[in-house]
């Protein structure tokens, strides 16, 4: 057993299954520590950063039940590169924190466990990942994907890709590369497969 878990720091680009390899692992009982989870809980109502939004962008920001409209922030952010900057030094800390704070809870016996970051590679904070496990998928697939997934216009589409690093470049960082091209079975079969190998080699 290792005392401290080993951790997979899982990233991808959009639409490319990073989400579909997460709820597989947690499946497979993986601990997987999603840093958009931690960010939804840290901008609830009656938080310190959902207070900061609402004084930043107003009302226009919120449903009418109070909670965050998230398809206007985004739509907002990604048309306005101070907003976004703004977004971003607000809230990319306290997600780094909360990571942290969530891997430290962690039990002792925990073999490894995911930290699943979607700009992990863009970060410039310093996620304590021992490995950079990418999920990637052909472009055709991918665009093929974002336009049943997501009512998208072209021009947020681009942007929310250009905030990402090129593929080449995210492909070139991968320590394990996790190819979702075809089938989820098939995808199902080789995160199982993935999560076996890391059994045998820390279940020691």
């Amino acid at each position: 057993m290792v005392a401290t878990p080993y951790v997979v720091g899982l990233t991808g680009g959009i639409a490319c299954g990073k989400s579909s390899v997460s709820a597989i692992l947690r499946q497979q009982g993986v601990p997987v520590i999603d840093a958009d989870a931690q960010a939804r809980t840290l901008t609830l109502p009656g938080t310190s950063a959902y207070q900061a939004i609402v004084n930043h962008f107003g009302a226009v920001s919120l449903h009418k039940d109070g909670t965050l409209n998230r398809a206007y922030l985004r739509r907002r952010i990604f048309s306005n590169a101070k907003d976004k900057a703004w977004l971003e030094q607000l809230l990319h800390p306290l997600i780094f924190q909360a990571c942290l704070t969530a891997l430290a809870a962690l039990p002792a016996n925990t073999l490894y466990a995911v930290l699943d970051i979607p700009l992990l590679l863009e970060s410039k904070l310093a996620y304590p990942v021992n490995a950079v496990w990418v999920v990637d998928a052909e472009p055709e697939q991918q665009a093929t994907r974002l336009k049943n997934r997501d009512a998208l216009n072209p021009k947020l589409l681009k942007a929310m890709l250009s905030a990402q690093i090129p593929r080449s470049q995210r492909l070139k960082q991968a320590d394990v590369l996790i190819s979702n091209n075809k089938t989820l079975k098939e995808l199902q079969e080789i995160v199982v497969n993935l999560h076996k190998k890391m059994l045998r080699k820390y279940a020691q």
